[in-house]
Order: structure tokens, then C-alpha cells, then sequence
């Protein structure tokens, strides 16, 4: 007993120790990330904010607090490798070999899709959606005046948004890889999956009703490609197995 008790405060000691650096990490990143915060916010209203719709300030520490806001988000991104790093770490000990390698495999894929999502919302914020809301709200004979604080929050739930949706394709592969789904088995369910995204973009998707469609069309096309490349991939496997016996 006295063996388990120190062996779970070595644990904890370890975990504190890590948790400590990326703390101290993040507090430090977002006091650099502060002085980046200004650019940051007028590349924001720049090209997102689509043009000839004034931008109000609502209250006198709105700047500030946006500001705020942006270094933390700044420092997020900045730290993301150091706290991936730290995390692996601390797990891998409890880890198989195998699983190690899996854990590595998933890791740059993450990060690709991740800022792949976040890439493709930043263009459908400039090019399509808030282009078209400035310009619905005026055909309704509604002046556009947007708050600068609610706009930034919207473009970063939106991007948190997409780039955690993009994550669906390596869950689906994970699952697939684990022998916890086959492909036939997602094409028989394909009516349920569809259902399923359809309600996980109304929860996890901010804004218009247009955005969620969006999301929903690009969820969709996700799943099939997933579905058509494992298709292949058991296919080749399957033809070498018989070619081999």
C-alpha cells in the first residue's frame, strides 16, 4: 500500500510540474501575445468585416477587453506544441508501444485539420457568409452598425467551431483503425451518421442557420470521402490477401 500511495503522489507531483510549465508558458505567451493583439484585431475588421458597415464600440473598456481576449487566444496557439508535448509525456508511460505510435500518428493530422478548418471558416466569414448578413440586414431596411467585441467573438466560435469539426475525420478513421467501425457497417447507418451531423452542427456551430448548412454540407462530404477511402483501402487489402494465398 505504502509502494501505490507513493507511486500516485509521484504522480501527481509529476502532474503539477507539468501543468506548472504550461501555465507559466501561457501567462508568458499572452504578455507577448498582447502586444500582437492590435494587429490581430485590425486584420479582423480589415477582412472580415465586409465594407461600408461602421464598427461601434458599445463600452469604454470593450477595446481592452477584446484586446485581452486576442493575446489569450494568441497564447493558446503559440503554447498548443508545448502542451501536446507535456501531456504526451505524462501519459506515454502508461502507454503500449503501439499505442505510443498511434498517439504520434494522430498528432499532425490534428493540427493540419484543425487549421485547415480554421483556414476554410476565415474564407466563408470574407467571401460569403458576413458579406451576405450586411447585406440581407439592409435589404430588410436595417442600417448595419456591428459591435467590434460581438463580431470578434463570433469569427472565433466560428473558427473553434470548424476547426474542432474537422477533427470528424480522424475520429471516423481512428474508429475504423481500432476495428470499432468497418466502412460497410457506416454505409448501412449512413441515414443515422447523417442525422448525427446534422444535429452536432446545430449544437456546435454559432450564427445563421446559413452557417450550419454549411457546416453540414462540408460534414457530409467529409463522411463520404472517409467512407470511399477506407472502402478502397479494405479493397487492396482484401486483393493482396488473396493474391498472397
Amino acid at each position: 500500500m505504502g509502494d501505490e500511495e507513493a507511486s500516485l503522489i509521484e504522480h501527481i507531483g509529476e502532474l503539477r510540474s507539468r501543468v506548472l510549465v504550461v501555465v507559466i508558458a501561457l501567462l508568458i505567451a499572452t504578455v507577448v501575445g498582447f502586444l500582437f493583439s492590435a494587429p490581430m484585431i485590425n486584420l479582423i475588421k480589415e477582412m472580415l468585416i465586409p465594407e461600408g458597415v461602421p464598427i461601434i464600440s458599445r463600452a469604454p473598456m470593450e477595446i481592452l477587453k477584446i484586446r485581452i481576449k486576442a493575446s489569450i487566444v494568441l497564447a493558446m496557439f503559440i503554447c498548443v506544441p508545448l502542451l501536446i508535448y507535456e501531456a504526451f509525456k505524462f501519459v506515454a508511460p502508461g502507454l503500449y508501444e503501439n499505442e505510443k505510435n498511434l498517439v504520434i500518428k494522430t498528432i499532425l493530422p490534428s493540427i493540419v485539420l484543425f487549421f485547415l478548418g480554421v483556414f476554410i471558416s476565415f474564407s466563408i466569414l470574407r467571401y460569403q457568409l458576413n458579406p451576405f448578413l450586411a447585406w440581407y440586414s439592409e435589404k430588410a431596411g436595417i442600417p448595419s452598425r456591428w459591435s467590434l467585441e460581438n463580431s470578434y467573438d463570433f469569427v472565433l466560435k466560428v473558427m473553434l467551431a470548424f476547426g474542432l469539426i474537422f477533427q470528424f475525420p480522424l475520429v471516423l478513421w481512428l474508429m475504423m483503425k481500432a476495428g470499432l467501425m468497418e466502412p460497410d457497417y457506416l454505409k448501412e447507418k449512413r441515414k443515422y451518421a447523417y442525422g448525427l451531423i446534422i444535429v452536432m452542427s446545430a449544437l456546435v456551430t454559432p450564427g445563421s442557420i446559413i452557417l450550419k448548412v454549411i457546416v453540414v454540407g462540408i460534414l457530409i462530404g467529409i463522411y463520404e470521402l472517409c467512407l470511399r477511402l477506407a472502402g478502397r483501402k479494405k479493397a487492396t487489402s482484401e486483393d493482396s490477401t488473396s493474391e498472397s494465398s
